[in-house]
């Protein structure tokens, strides 16, 4: 009988979302201030002019809808919200995987340079030792970004001011009887 095999998803979200607001540097320091609240970051910020700005800030994964949340009640409008989610458990898995294989097969000529009877031969398996240890460090260098983008969303935000409603009275109408 087949077995299934449960697997926690390893799921890297973002979400980018366009504000209309009252106050674009005010908004800018109030998300900055939100994201290092929540535990997060923010990654950049830039403010044009004065009436348009954006912010990309990392907040932890399981308080990316407070965060999207809180990012809605801070504008007068929301233009656009986009989220998106990529699951990267299989690449994960396979990473790891091989990385458990080049662990062990490093451990092995790790035994085969001790048990060297000749210099040509340590030298031969230390050149293969270096080789395999270069290739363990790419891969858990990919295991920490994979682990870190995951554990916090990105949160990528664009502001724009809300138009100031101007009435414009021009006074009566003075053509009369042309």
């Amino acid at each position: 009988s087949a077995t299934l095999l449960s697997q926690q998803r390893i799921i890297i979200r973002t979400v980018d979302i366009s504000l209309v607001v009252r106050n674009i540097g005010q908004t800018l320091d109030t998300v900055a201030a939100m994201a290092e609240e929540m535990g997060g970051w923010f990654i950049n910020r830039n403010q044009f002019q004065k009436n348009t700005g954006s912010i990309s800030v990392r907040v932890p994964s399981e308080q990316l809808e407070v965060a999207v949340t809180r990012l809605r009640g801070m504008a007068v409008e929301v233009e656009s919200e986009v989220s998106t989610s990529q699951d990267v458990t299989e690449e994960y898995s396979d990473i790891t995987a091989r990385h458990g294989s080049l662990v062990a097969e490093r451990d092995t000529l790790r035994t085969l340079f001790d048990d060297a009877r000749s210099v040509e031969e340590a030298l031969k398996v230390r050149e293969s030792l270096a080789r395999i240890q270069g290739d363990i460090e790419v891969l858990e260098a990919r295991i920490d970004s994979i682990e870190r983008t995951a554990a916090f969303s990105l949160v990528r935000v664009n502001l724009s001011l809300d138009p100031i409603k101007m009435t414009v009275d021009a006074g009566g109408d003075k053509t009369a009887g042309v």
